[in-house]
């Protein structure tokens, strides 16, 4: 499961998702048993390790969680359920899509977006 959705809950980039109260949010899921979050550099990579230590969530994460809602966002992200597939009248992959979607715009790697495989 990719916890951080796109980095941000809006396409201008304004509004960042707060990283650890996702991740920790999703750890805590019994149904969950493997997660992809991403991380850049070192710094990242300690905050997704240190969620870990404790997987509380504290008030300001859980208010955190839903700043999109508050906001109106959406999120930038899809549940990958693959419901959408058998409404297409055109036979797209969706689900694949939006993943690519998601890194073109979401994370800013035009390159990932390319190399998904459809």
């Amino acid at each position: 499961m990719k916890t951080q959705a796109g980095v941000y809950w809006d396409r201008k980039r304004t509004n960042k998702i707060n990283m650890k109260a996702a991740l920790k949010w999703v750890l805590q899921d019994e149904n969950v048993h493997t997660t992809i979050p991403a991380f850049a550099n070192y710094e990242e990579m300690k905050e997704d390790l240190a969620v870990m230590e404790d997987l509380t969530l504290t008030p300001q994460e859980k208010s955190d969680l839903e700043l999109g809602e508050k906001l109106g966002f959406s999120g930038c992200y899809c549940q990958q359920c693959g419901q959408c597939a058998a409404q297409c009248p055109a036979r797209m992959d969706i689900p694949t899509l939006m993943r690519s979607h998601m890194y073109a715009f979401a994370h800013r790697q035009p390159k990932k977006a390319k190399a998904t495989p459809v």
